[in-house]
């Protein structure tokens, strides 16, 4: 598990880790694959699979984001 937080913030991560560990035994996955964008939430979201799961059962796929759209 990543280092610990202390305070509020800690006990929010350690519930999200407990409730997302919950789900994906209950369900009987035994992998998760995470779409991630290189945003904050994404980096977020990985952390919190990983604890969840373990390293080696998170796969992540990179996914393309629309800051490069062009003008019509």
């Amino acid at each position: 598990m990543h280092q610990q937080v202390p305070g509020e913030e800690g006990s929010v991560y350690a519930a999200l880790v407990l409730g997302t560990r919950d789900y994906v035994r209950k369900c009987g996955f035994e992998q998760v694959i995470i779409g991630l964008s290189g945003g904050i939430d994404s980096a977020l979201t990985a952390a919190i699979a990983v604890d969840a799961v373990g390293p080696k059962n998170v796969i992540g796929v990179g996914c393309r984001g629309h800051t490069h759209r062009r003008a019509p």
